[in-house]
């Protein structure tokens, strides 16, 4: 998906990592959500609140994202070719 080219460089991964990420692991960790997304672990937790983010309570004061829904956030934001031009 080339969706998800934004956020390598702060994620400090390869586009398959963070693909890999999204598609196998279900549950993230606060902080593993805000660096895919770039943005702070209490932005993620405002967003959970707020309903753009899908999560989980895991016990008292330990909050887990569904890894489809920032996949979803990401895609909804997303802002530009979607696939590459094919040259014939």
């Amino acid at each position: 998906r080339m969706s998800y080219v934004v956020i390598i460089r702060t994620y400090g991964g390869t586009i398959m990592d963070v693909i890999d990420t999204l598609q196998h692991k279900r549950l993230l960790r606060v902080g593993e959500a805000a660096q895919i997304l770039n943005v702070s672990r209490w932005t993620v937790y405002r967003w959970v609140e707020a309903g753009r983010l899908g999560g989980t309570r895991l016990g008292a004061g330990s909050l887990r994202i569904l890894s489809d829904t920032v996949a979803a956030l990401i895609d909804r934001h997303y802002v530009g070719v979607t696939t590459p031009a094919t040259v014939e």
